[in-house]
């Protein structure tokens, strides 16, 4: 089941800055030195690192030192851990989002964020994005260092009124019925195991009590 988002918790914007938004914690497991990469490559492009850092200095640095010291990415913004509205000023703006996890998320709430604000995906191709990502509709899913610099390169082909159509069908008046069918089906089911468990009981307790009947007569029988 996915999670139902609230629409009105972020801006549509169809009037894009060139940007490149990266919204998560800054681990090489969540991709962000494919980033540094694609920046190095793109002088061209601005990139905005919103997320927070975790663990000790020596910690962070031993996952790669260029996440901490960006003085070689003068494209590179890292604004650290980015409030709600800030947050949703990011993500209305961006010309696009880029979500390089290297592990397969289990879902990817900023995706749908990013779609509700009119704002395109750059994802890899495993996990949940396989089916939240919609190929050069909503954005680009990429195995490969090549396939996210070429997504870059195209991802100004994405409409935003076609990702913030994708977002809506995510929203609770949308997944109202899809919730509703499911615990419906579950009540059933639930009922189901239960009926079929007093059924085992009932059947059990009868042949206890045939057994109990069968050892009466038999006592019954050697009395007589």
């Amino acid at each position: 089941m996915p999670p139902f988002f609230n629409h009105h918790d972020f801006q549509y914007c169809d009037k894009k800055e060139d940007y490149v938004l990266f919204l998560g914690r800054m681990q090489d497991c969540k991709g962000a030195t494919i980033i540094l990469d694609l920046a190095k490559s793109h002088p061209e492009k601005r990139f905005v690192l919103a997320g927070y850092s975790e663990g000790s200095r020596e910690d962070r640095l031993r996952i790669d030192d260029r996440l901490y010291d960006l003085t070689g990415y003068p494209n590179v913004k890292h604004v650290g851990h980015a409030k709600p509205e800030l947050r949703r000023e990011f993500l209305s703006k961006a010309k696009c989002l880029i979500q390089p996890s290297r592990y397969k998320e289990p879902f990817g709430f900023n995706v749908i964020e990013a779609y509700l604000s009119g704002t395109p995906v750059i994802t890899t191709n495993w996990g949940a994005f396989l089916e939240t990502v919609k190929p050069e509709a909503t954005g680009f899913k990429c195995s490969s260092w090549g396939e996210f610099d070429d997504a870059l390169k195209r991802i100004c082909q994405i409409r935003p009124e076609r990702c913030l159509a994708e977002g809506l069908l995510y929203t609770e008046q949308n997944l109202y019925f899809q919730y509703l069918r499911y615990f419906q089906e579950l009540r059933l089911e639930t009922c189901h195991m239960r009926i079929a468990a007093l059924q085992k009981t009932k059947k059990k307790k009868g042949r206890a009590a045939l057994k109990v009947r069968k050892m009466d007569v038999v006592e019954a029988h050697h009395r007589h």
